[in-house]
């Protein structure tokens, strides 16, 4: 089996190199191929992936910023594996958790698995947040439950950023969003089709805003029209 992981990349100069170096090192039950997806950076992320990973990934830049949905399309057109899985550019997330993702693959059970942060997770990162920290948190709360309640499912984090998806499905579901609508878009679309999505809790170090955090509340707008676009207009 080959692993495609994507790394949508967007002015993260103080991490992506990290965290491709644990891609690039984290023993899994499969061969790896890594594609970055440079979404037209602006502080020298660029530079630094193209120079440090010449020859280990494949980088891809886009000549204008384009979004994370975006750059998940692009890395998605170049994938070769037999699965895909989404690694955001910071450290939030650790990649020795791909064997826990996996998993379920291994086994037979499963061809879409999501991580989870709200199993076994310390809630205490969030509380001690800014008020913009916890907003999110709860959006995302509230997001699960509207997800929930409009599909007749049993998700517990559908913005988590680890996704592994067979990659002729994820192919299929004709993505179309260009920015964190994205999560919400996968999701939808993969219940509206009948697929089921396995979970398994992984780890979250959670980042603040004031560290670099991209996401915010300015999102969660478009995030829950995206949700109710995609439950009835397909």
């Amino acid at each position: 089996m080959k692993l495609s992981v994507i790394i949508p990349c967007y002015n993260e100069k103080d991490t992506v190199l990290d965290i491709a170096r644990k891609v690039i090192a984290v023993e899994i039950p499969a061969e790896k191929e890594i594609i970055v997806v440079d979404d037209c950076s602006t502080d020298g992320s660029g530079e630094l992936i193209r120079d440090a990973l010449d020859g280990l990934a494949t980088v891809i830049r886009h000549e204008r910023n384009r979004g994370k949905g975006a750059a998940i399309r692009t890395g998605l057109a170049r994938a070769a594996g037999d699965y895909v899985i989404i690694q955001d550019a910071d450290l939030e997330l650790d990649p020795e958790d791909y064997r826990l993702l996996l998993e379920p693959v291994r086994r037979g059970i499963a061809d879409v698995v999501f991580g989870t942060r709200m199993i076994n997770y310390d809630y205490h990162h969030t509380i001690q947040g800014s008020s913009a920290d916890r907003a999110v948190f709860l959006a995302s709360i509230v997001l699960n439950f509207t997800v929930n309640l409009l599909f007749t499912a049993t998700l517990t984090d559908v913005m988590i950023g680890y996704k592994l998806i067979r990659t002729d499905i994820f192919r299929s579901l004709d993505i179309r969003s260009d920015g964190f609508d994205i999560e919400v878009e996968i999701a939808a679309k993969l219940l509206r089709r009948g697929h089921r999505i396995h979970e398994v809790p992984v780890r979250y170090y959670p980042r603040r805003f004031d560290e670099g955090k991209k996401i915010g509340w300015r999102d969660v707008p478009r995030i829950f029209w995206s949700l109710l676009r995609y439950r009835f207009r397909g």
